[in-house]
């Protein structure tokens, strides 16, 4: 879900989450009140940014609730869709290097056979991009992690710009276009148990066809040495990421939510 934040409060005061990427909720709760004047009310220009604030979380809350109503516990809450993300191995593009993000807050960096241990902790800025603050000894950094296009590459960008930025790719996966017939056989309109229509599209769109102002996109990828695929489905307001087999001939498309350890089956429509 989409959350609003201070991003001078996070990124000056390093309000980071605890261990790991944590939980989004708990640092909205720290966020600071507007000043009162010497009468003890707001002034006029920031009780209009205050009614602006509330129109704007009012219409997001509108849209994320729709989405909700739609895909029910199928949504993934923010934090757990940052934790699938960030939490696991990633290699360097160009580089011999690789990261590990532990759920735990523990992690490793370096080349194979070389790795240096680290800790981390992770908060968002305004737009949602993860801040991740890392500690080894006496170093300590902190990095904004944007995704590409696909959801599945992350940018790595040293907020000080002492670095070159990276681009971070899954270790072990590849990411397949909709040419690869791997990912054609999902392509057209489901339906799920509830009634929901869905469509895939040849230009990676992803549409909720019963509900209005769902459009997204979606990415697959496949883990090389296992055959597992795994698909992101990118949607306003939420991020679902699930292991999928197509059944029944293609007629049935099974997912599997790791994190809430719970399967779902759409079916193939016209």
């Amino acid at each position: 879900m989409k959350k609003r934040w201070i991003a001078a409060f996070i990124v000056l005061n390093m309000a980071l989450l605890p261990a790991g990427c944590g939980s989004a909720e708990s640092g909205e709760s720290m966020a600071s009140e507007a000043p009162e004047n010497a009468a003890g009310e707001g002034t006029e220009a920031e009780g209009a940014a205050e009614d602006k604030e509330e129109k704007e979380d009012a219409n997001d809350s509108a849209q994320d609730m729709e989405i909700e109503d739609v895909l029910g516990d199928m949504t993934m809450d923010y934090s757990s869709a940052v934790a699938a993300i960030i939490s696991k191995s990633w290699d360097v593009e160009g580089e011999e290097e690789t990261y590990t993000f532990s759920p735990d807050g523990s992690g490793e960096h370096g080349v194979a056979g070389e790795q240096e241990k680290f800790q981390y902790t992770c908060g968002f800025d305004e737009e949602n991009n993860i801040l991740v603050q890392i500690t080894a000894g006496e170093m300590e950094k902190v990095y904004l992690l944007s995704s590409d296009e696909t959801g599945y590459r992350l940018y790595m960008e040293d907020l000080e710009g002492s670095e070159e930025k990276r681009l971070l790719i899954p270790a072990g996966w590849k990411i397949l276009d909709t040419d690869d017939e791997r990912v054609a056989e999902i392509l057209g309109v489901w339906e799920d148990d509830g009634g929901n229509r869905y469509e895939f599209t040849k230009e990676n769109g992803f549409y909720i066809l019963t509900s209005e102002n769902s459009d997204g996109t979606f990415s697959v990828v496949e883990k090389e040495q296992e055959g597992v695929r795994e698909i992101r489905i990118q949607v306003t307001g939420g991020t679902l990421q699930y292991e999928y087999n197509l059944k029944d001939e293609g007629k049935t498309l099974e997912l599997y939510s790791r994190g809430a350890e719970s399967f779902y089956y759409w079916y193939r429509g016209e």
